[in-house]
């Protein structure tokens, strides 16, 4: 069974929101850690900043998945660095939408969703980035860009 893209935008949140809500959880220390630590690759960032197609980017997270913790605030950071509106993200939480998530068939998190402009799936990041790639955003940044 597959899902609208913009059915999971509707139900997703902000990333600026799903960072809010970390540092409320029970794991917030963990996740104000790593939030604080990061800094982002300025290459990758301005490489996002010139992508000239649309995709929305839907994150499957949840606050207590230790690969969450550890990909998705930079995730979060370098799109939002970016400043793209080509890129929209939201983040979806894996738990208050299991239903969702299982019509989207994602049965591990983070799970990073790309679609294009007309709704249609490009590829995902399936809970660490492929062999190859030091980050998802490093990833995300090639299949943005069409590359292998």
């Amino acid at each position: 069974m597959t899902v609208n893209v913009e059915d999971l935008f509707r139900v997703g949140v902000k990333p600026e929101e799903y960072l809010k809500k970390t540092l409320e959880s029970p794991r917030a220390a963990d996740w104000r850690s790593v939030i604080e630590r990061h800094r982002v690759d300025s290459k990758i960032v301005e490489g996002l900043s010139k992508i000239k197609k649309r995709f929305t980017l839907i994150c499957f997270s949840a606050y207590w998945c230790k690969d969450c913790l550890r990909y998705v605030p930079p995730l979060i950071e370098s799109v939002r660095k970016a400043e793209n509106n080509n890129l929209r993200l939201a983040m979806v939480d894996y738990d208050a939408h299991k239903s969702l998530a299982e019509q989207a068939d994602t049965k591990s998190i983070p799970q990073l969703i790309v679609f294009n402009d007309k709704g249609s799936e490009v590829r995902r990041i399936i809970e660490i980035p492929s062999p190859k790639y030091t980050s998802i955003e490093e990833e995300l940044l090639t299949i943005l860009l069409n590359k292998k």
